[in-house]
C-alpha cells in the first residue's frame, strides 16, 4: 500500500484491476464540510467507505485505515492497492 498525491479531477473511478477483477487503485474525493470546520471524504470505488478529519493530511491517514478495514472485511484477497485523492469543487 502506498500513499499517492492529490490528482486532478477527471480521473476514472477504477483505473486498473487485479487478476480477481478488483480495483488496485481507488479514487477518494475530499469534500469541505459545510456544517463545521474540517473535511469529509468518500471512496467512490468502495461504496459506504467514508471518513472525516480536520485537515487533508488527517483525511488521508483516516481513509487509508477505512479502506484497509473495508478490504480486509469484504475483499480479503486484495492486498496491494493505492489511493488517489481528489478535492471536490
Amino acid at each position: 500500500m502506498r500513499m499517492t498525491e492529490i490528482k486532478p479531477r477527471g480521473m476514472k473511478n477504477d483505473l486498473t484491476v487485479n487478476d480477481n477483477g478488483m480495483p488496485t487503485i481507488y479514487r477518494v474525493i475530499i469534500h469541505a464540510n459545510e456544517d463545521f470546520p474540517g473535511f469529509w471524504a468518500e471512496c467512490v470505488s468502495l461504496p459506504g467507505t467514508f471518513t472525516d478529519g480536520d485537515s487533508v493530511e488527517e483525511i488521508k491517514e483516516n481513509m487509508y485505515e477505512s479502506v484497509s478495514l473495508t478490504l480486509k472485511t469484504d475483499y480479503p484477497h486484495v492486498t496491494d492497492y493505492s489511493l488517489v485523492f481528489d478535492i471536490a469543487e
